[in-house]
């Protein structure tokens, strides 16, 4: 029996999990699955109402395309088999969010079959990310911090959790944060369609409620990996201690913390980790190596020893149990660049200690796909229901291609634009004709090298640089 959570845990914009039956074990094999329609059957299943389910694989298709805006107004028109059938197959593509259908049947499922792609998935990896906004009428936009822009600006900010090993990862929650002006805002949660019970949480709050519904799911536990938004939170780092998890979580430099000795905790001056990193000798520092790079392999100088954190010492509270310390100062910087607290065994060497500090990085990865390739930012509703459902016909789209790379006989996966364009030549096939140019399409024809101008406008700039190049590849052919 797991403790109770320090945070308060309020249902997010799913049903809470809590009380339900451990994650379903029969799951398909993954040789089960021999066709894209096959998987799409398999997410939407729980689902009742098939035109619902037919909608919805719609969508997830249409985030596959091609095109440079993934909306449902561009996507319907490349969809649709004649000009006149445009607005209708935009509809379909508007309800299949807009219209209401139990998330946590379609999360569930997927979360068991990303533990089957990934059944050596070493880390739960949580990270925030922003999806820039012009105006301010979308539910959650707000002047905050926006990662992808690097500064202060209307954004939606997005809340996730991304199982991972060292060279794949999966998001398997994504929730919306709900800034405090939209929280104690009643006229603009009407506006939108928040729910009743969704309250204010911070990021770390709902981070942990995350990880609450991943346990209450019966999915199996792993390392929790942070960065310093979360890691530097107290409350975060006890929390996940409470649940028996064990995490490497960033940190901040200004982070107060004690050394380890015999004498009382309270008789000793804290230190800043800045001032620790300074008073190290150079022998405590060695070179590792943690991956290999596109330029060469990644490596840096790293030093690792036990602390106490000594956050909330002056106001009374309880003091942490005895934890790593990892900091990073790089050959010729001036001051250490990043520092990880984690309550890894004492016995865990340095090399392991790197090695999950540094997986971070994969859900970069996962998010740059998400917005840049699979339409997670293209998405034009206001409503909360219709955001959130946009959100989880998201895992469908990345668990789609992450998971047909693996039948492809090549030593590293390939790019996300290949296994679409496979994916694409597969949707004409169904469709019988061109998503582009709408002209009749048989399971062996290559697709019409052209798109029609029509449906795609084109700058003249871009049309006569394709004319050149068609007359150079004439050329080139004779």
């Amino acid at each position: 029996m797991r403790i109770a959570p320090t945070f308060r845990s309020t249902p997010c914009w799913t049903p809470a999990l809590s009380g339900r039956t451990p994650m379903d074990t029969t799951t398909p094999a993954l040789s089960d699955f021999r066709d894209f329609d096959a998987f799409v059957d398999y997410a939407f299943d729980g689902i009742g109402y098939k035109t619902t389910r037919d909608n919805l694989g719609l969508y997830v298709q249409s985030r596959l395309l091609t095109i440079d805006r993934k909306n449902s107004e561009v996507s319907g028109a490349h969809l649709a088999p004649a000009p006149h059938k445009a607005d209708a197959y935009r509809q379909k593509l508007t309800r299949s969010t807009l219209n209401e259908w139990p998330t946590e049947a379609v999360t569930e499922r997927l979360w068991a079959l990303a533990y089957q792609i990934m059944p050596n998935a070493s880390a739960w990896i949580i990270d925030s990310s922003g999806i820039p906004k012009k105006g301010d009428k979308s539910v959650g936009v707000a002047h905050q911090y926006c990662g992808e822009l690097g500064k202060l600006a209307n954004c939606q900010v997005l809340v996730s959790v991304h199982l991972s090993t060292s060279t794949l990862s999966l998001p398997l929650i994504m929730d919306l944060f709900l800034p405090e002006e939209w929280a104690f805002d009643p006229d603009r949660r009407a506006e939108v369609g928040v729910p009743e019970d969704i309250e204010f949480r911070s990021k770390p709050q709902m981070a942990v409620d995350q990880i609450d519904r991943l346990l209450d799911a019966g999915c199996a536990q792993k390392v929790v990996v942070a960065d310093a938004d979360f890691g530097a939170n107290q409350e975060f780092r006890k929390s996940l201690q409470m649940r028996g998890l064990e995490y490497m979580g960033g940190t901040r430099k200004n982070v107060t913390v004690m050394r380890p000795n015999k004498l009382r905790h309270h008789d000793q001056e804290a230190m800043s980790l800045f001032e620790v990193a300074k008073a190290l000798p150079d022998k405590a520092f060695c070179t590792i190596t943690w991956r290999e790079g596109t330029k060469g392999e990644l490596s840096s100088r790293f030093a690792a020893l036990r602390v106490v954190p000594a956050q909330g010492r002056h106001f009374g509270k309880e003091l942490e149990e005895e934890q790593w310390l990892l900091i990073e100062w790089p050959e010729g910087e001036k001051e250490p660049r990043h520092y990880w607290f984690s309550n890894l065994s004492q016995r865990t060497s340095i090399r392991r200690l790197v090695r999950l500090a540094m997986l971070r990085w994969r859900i970069e990865r996962d998010y740059q796909d998400l917005k840049q390739e699979l339409g997670l930012k293209d998405y034009q509703g206001r409503m909360w229901r219709g955001f959130h459902h946009h959100l989880s016909c998201a895992w469908p789209r990345c668990t789609t291609w992450r998971f047909t790379a693996r039948f492809f006989p090549l030593k590293r996966a390939p790019s996300i634009g290949r296994v679409r364009r496979n994916l694409e030549e597969a949707l004409m096939e169904r469709l019988g004709h061109c998503i582009h140019c709408r002209r009749p399409y048989g399971p062996h024809e290559s697709p019409p090298p052209t798109e029609s101008a029509e449906l795609r406008p084109r700058s003249k700039l871009r049309d006569v640089g394709r004319r050149v190049f068609m007359r150079i590849r004439e050329k080139v052919i004779r």
